[in-house]
């Protein structure tokens, strides 16, 4: 881990540092350590408010992307799609890629 922010996930694809990422490593400012501590991260991806609005104009576009019946599952999973289309733009609905682990790290403990 290259970060210092990044826990031990239960697969080898899950245990990736923002570092070890290009797109994303590309995002993190020389003044910073971590993916997460990005105004953009902090602000478009764990900030509730953002995330609320970002399901619903999720749910108007792709009605079955997240239909989770719990209110946090639906936000975390909106957060990780926030992240994804900030680094990557949009990916498409069978091309995914693995996020790095400090990032699932601080979306879960924002939304458990």
């Amino acid at each position: 881990c290259g970060c210092g922010l990044c826990e031990v996930m239960g697969t080898a694809t899950e245990n990736l540092c923002c570092h070890s990422i290009q797109k994303v490593r590309e995002k993190i400012p020389t003044t910073e350590i971590c993916i997460t501590v990005h105004p953009t991260f902090v602000g478009g991806v764990l900030n509730q408010h953002a995330i609320e609005i970002a399901y619903f104009n999720l749910m108007e576009h792709e009605r079955e992307a997240i239909n989770a019946p719990d209110l946090h599952r639906r936000y975390r999973l909106t957060a990780y799609n926030q992240f994804v289309r900030w680094v990557w733009h949009k990916l498409g609905r069978h091309h995914r890629k693995p996020l790095p682990s400090c990032v699932v790290v601080k979306i879960r403990a924002a939304y458990p």
